[in-house]
């Protein structure tokens, strides 16, 4: 009797020890732990606590921990989201800009580039309503089309149109582009 009471001591002890139940680990020795090896089932004890899953008092703290960490994150997502359209429409313009003097250059002729809300004619209107590349002869070489978002404006100082020359310059004043969003 007080070898087995030993005996289960030293196993609430050390339960990855292989002693208390000599069926499922005859082979290991008294002080050699279950390492890579299944560790034995231990029976139901009446004052042990079996956890299934969450209680609703965890659950709903996590998820008041959630809803904290969006509203704190939502306004920066928002931020993030205006300054990468704002990013992409510049870059938009500038590569338009490019295009249009590159092809200046490569043609040899004026190029220019003005506001288009059909995609085929100088308009004269307003910037974020669409642009058009017009090279030699009036052909189209890009059309660019209005500004996404309808808050968006694109306006400029300058004249409409305005063109490059056939080394690349810019014979007036380009004046200034401004976004807004």
């Amino acid at each position: 009797k007080i070898a087995t009471k030993t005996r289960k001591n030293r196993l609430m002890a050390n339960p990855f020890v292989c002693k208390y139940e000599p069926s499922v680990c005859s082979c290991n020795s008294e002080n050699e732990p279950f390492v890579g090896k299944k560790i034995p089932n231990t029976p139901f004890q009446p004052g042990m606590r079996r956890i299934l899953g969450f209680t609703l008092v965890e659950l709903i703290v996590a998820m008041a921990v959630a809803l904290i960490l969006i509203s704190i994150a939502f306004p920066s997502f928002r931020t993030l989201t205006q300054n990468s359209r704002m990013a992409a429409q510049a870059n938009d313009l500038i590569a338009d800009l490019s295009y249009a003097r590159s092809e200046a250059i490569k043609r040899r002729d004026t190029v220019s580039i003005c506001t288009s809300t059909d995609g085929a004619t100088c308009s004269g209107g307003n910037w974020k309503d669409g642009r058009i590349i017009v090279g030699p002869g009036a052909v189209v070489l890009r059309y660019r089309g209005a500004l996404d978002a309808t808050t968006d404006t694109l306006t400029s100082t300058g004249p409409n149109p305005f063109w490059f020359d056939n080394r690349g310059g810019i014979p007036a004043a380009i004046g200034a582009f401004s976004f807004t969003f």
